[in-house]
């Protein structure tokens, strides 16, 4: 994957960094992020199909909410029988630092537990998997990403914070490595 058009106005842009990743293109389309869950579920792949799009996958850099929220506040996020879920065909990948301390600190005072940007995805209403944020040089493989819920260990990247700031590393997510993150998702999507 080729990074020699960002520059740091791309990596610091909401557009680029802080969105949904959202690719709307066929939904039969195989292997992408997504086909392993929808395939043997004809519930999933038949309500996919009822929408006139999908997102591809939705990446959250330094969440601030509860690592239990997946359950308790989107407990509709995948389709089942009795509901359709979110239009949301891959992934919900979200990075975590140990050095957030916006999302650890702070957020473990205001709600008795850490946020999910300090912490990770906890409870979710499908497995997890965790995987390193990797270097630039390093290619995710299709499985590290190919889970509903992925949770992206960042420790290692993000790290500082500006001077005292009370919020530590919870800013420190506009960097190459979140690009090639975004990026990678694209390139696996329809």
């Amino acid at each position: 994957m080729v990074l020699g058009w960002l520059t740091p106005r791309h990596l610091s842009s909401s557009l680029v960094i802080r969105t949904v990743l959202g690719l709307c293109w066929d939904v039969d389309a195989a292997p992408v992020l997504g086909s392993a869950q929808v395939s043997g579920r004809t519930v999933g792949r038949r309500l996919l199909a009822s929408r006139p799009f999908t997102a591809d996958s939705m990446l959250l850099f330094q969440m601030a909410a509860s690592r239990d929220a997946f359950l308790s506040l989107f407990p509709n996020i995948l389709p089942s029988e009795a509901h359709d879920g979110a239009p949301l065909r891959g992934p919900v990948v979200a990075t975590y630092s140990r050095h957030d301390r916006a999302t650890g600190f702070w957020h473990l005072r205001a709600e008795q537990q850490p946020g999910i940007g300090h912490s990770g995805i906890g409870p979710a209403p499908a497995p997890m998997f965790t995987t390193p944020l990797l270097p630039l040089d390093e290619r995710y493989p299709h499985s590290a990403l190919d889970h509903r819920f992925v949770n992206i260990d960042a420790s290692d990247v993000y790290v500082r914070g500006r001077h005292l700031n009370p919020a530590g590393a919870h800013s420190d997510h506009v960097r190459a490595e979140s690009a090639h993150l975004l990026l990678t998702l694209a390139d696996y999507s329809r």
